[in-house]
């Protein structure tokens, strides 16, 4: 029984901290508070090297976390307030926490209006299987909105990797008017096979103990 009691706990611990790796993304924050993080988690993935440059600073852009049930989508929803003739630069790494390649997907939204030939447009690169250091070879993904309130969104999909640098430029052009309001990025939140292992020998351990304590 005491055996049986400590691969339970064995089996539920380390599946916890397969996915708590590091401190967790704070929701409701601002850009600057990632940047000070230097490195957070939502689900099995890791948030790092966050940067920001432009017409704003990093205060000035509010932080939602999104994460969905495996396998969807996971990463940040961001509010800002970027007018005519203004443009931010941001850019942070993913990766997997346990080194698996478990990211094969990029997904970029915006929603913001535009009027008097005003356009808005967020140009992103995303390079698989790369950090800052090393990227050579960008996938690339855009959004544009012409005139009025609308949505604007694209994806891009790629062979499974364990990290994903993410580049991106919002601007707000010149001509007419126009404001960028949020913007959302996420990659695929996939479950890791090891992690899960354990936690289903866990949980089968934890059923066999109640029934042999009922029966």
């Amino acid at each position: 029984m005491k055996l049986l009691a400590l691969a339970i706990a064995v089996g539920l611990v380390f599946a916890s901290l397969s996915f708590g790796a590091d401190v967790p993304c704070l929701a409701g924050s601002t850009f600057a508070t990632l940047e000070t993080q230097v490195s957070c988690t939502i689900g099995d993935k890791v948030f790092s090297d966050f940067a920001l440059s432009g017409s704003l600073t990093a205060s000035d852009v509010s932080v939602e976390t999104i994460i969905d049930s495996p396998p969807a989508a996971i990463g940040f929803m961001f509010q800002l307030d970027l007018e005519t003739g203004e443009d931010v630069s941001l850019s942070y790494l993913v990766s997997t926490i346990s080194g698996l390649p478990l990211i094969k997907s990029a997904h970029l939204g915006m929603e913001g209006s535009a009027s008097g030939g005003g356009d808005i447009s967020i140009a992103e690169q995303v390079f698989p299987g790369c950090n800052y250091y090393d990227c050579t070879t960008p996938v690339l993904l855009n959004t544009n909105l012409g005139v009025g309130p609308t949505v604007s969104m694209d994806a891009v999909t790629f062979a499974p990797v364990n990290q994903l640098y993410v580049s991106k430029d919002l601007n707000v052009s010149n001509v007419g008017s126009g404001t960028l309001s949020v913007f959302s990025e996420t990659v695929d939140q996939t479950p890791e096979p090891a992690s899960m292992g354990l936690i289903g020998i866990g949980l089968a351990g934890l059923a066999l103990w109640q029934r042999r304590r009922t029966s």
